[in-house]
C-alpha cells in the first residue's frame, strides 16, 4: 500500500510540474513512478508524452540555429504537441 501511495504522489507531482513547464522534474518523476510501477499504463503515456514535449523543444532550438534544415523542420512537425 505504501509503494502504491508513492506512486500515486509521484504521479500527481508530474503532472504539477508539466503543467508548469517544469518538464525535467516531470519526466523525474514519472520515471520513479514507473521505476516502482512498471505496468502503471498512465504513467508510461504521460512519460511518453513528456519525451515528445522536450524533443520538440530541442528540435526548436535547433531550427532557430539552422531555420532551412528540412530533417529538423520535420522532426519538430512530428514532435509538436497540439493544444487539448
Amino acid at each position: 500500500a505504501a509503494a502504491q501511495e508513492h506512486v500515486q504522489a509521484q504521479y500527481n507531482l508530474a503532472v504539477l510540474y508539466a503543467q508548469s513547464g517544469e518538464l525535467d522534474m516531470a519526466r523525474t518523476a514519472l520515471e520513479s513512478a514507473v521505476r516502482i510501477n512498471p505496468s502503471y499504463a498512465v504513467a508510461l503515456q504521460n512519460l511518453g508524452d513528456v519525451y515528445r514535449r522536450m524533443a520538440y523543444d530541442q528540435y526548436n532550438k535547433a531550427l532557430a540555429l539552422q531555420p532551412n534544415n528540412r530533417a529538423l523542420q520535420e522532426k519538430a512537425r512530428a514532435t509538436r504537441v497540439s493544444a487539448p
